[in-house]
């Protein structure tokens, strides 16, 4: 027990010190750039979060490192009920849901970040893992809803080039898997056309 716990002392001292070397880096950039206060504890804050969301591990550095089998099934296991969530990705088999979950993308927003802009031309879904967002016009005057965990948004641009049709702001630190439209049509590739034109007609039934 007491070799166990020195081993993990030691390896949480590692980590510490590799995320004090990062930001030691991340301040050094920031002073030579003469950013302002403001910003430069904006960017710390997003840091901080990261230590505590994640502990120092980098989630997608390590997904990246593994084989492409082996990251479907360890995805699938981590993320797979954010799909399942989803109505429209309901209808794809298992092997589409791997290869969706694969390729999504971890992004994380601080509290006030715009998240999508109301006008803006989409090409990414947006799967709501942790946190919330605020669903707006252009200016946040006029608030039409709050999204949470297991909410999505963006899906109009999975069937083409489509343009943002409110904005949405992070009310609190947001964690979100991105799906963008070209990794949609290539999971989408693997189905004959009756089957993909399913799917895409849910996609549409969502929008509307």
């Amino acid at each position: 027990v007491v070799g166990g716990l020195a081993a993990y002392l030691g390896n949480l001292n590692v980590a510490v010190k590799i995320h004090r070397n990062k930001l030691a880096r991340v301040r050094s950039y920031m002073r030579n750039a003469n950013m302002d206060q403001a910003l430069v504890q904006r960017v710390l804050r997003f840091y901080d979060y990261l230590w505590c969301r994640q502990g120092g591990v980098d989630e997608e550095a390590v997904m990246d490192e593994l084989p492409g089998p082996i990251r479907k099934r360890v995805a699938m296991h981590v993320n797979g009920t954010i799909i399942d969530s989803v109505p429209f990705f309901a209808l794809c088999d298992d092997t589409a849901k791997q290869l969706i979950v694969s390729i999504l993308k971890p992004k994380t927003f601080l509290p006030s970040d715009v998240i999508a802009q109301q006008g803006e031309v989409g090409t990414e879904l947006f799967l709501i893992e942790r946190g919330q967002g605020l669903v707006s016009s252009r200016d946040g005057s006029i608030p039409y809803c709050t999204l949470g965990k297991g909410d999505y948004f963006g899906e109009s641009c999975l069937l083409g080039a489509t343009v943002r049709v409110a904005t949405v702001t992070a009310l609190t630190y947001c964690d979100c898997f991105v799906l963008s439209k070209d990794h949609y049509n290539e999971a989408m590739s693997t189905y004959q056309a009756p089957t993909r034109r399913d799917i895409d007609n849910a996609v549409a039934d969502t929008v509307h």
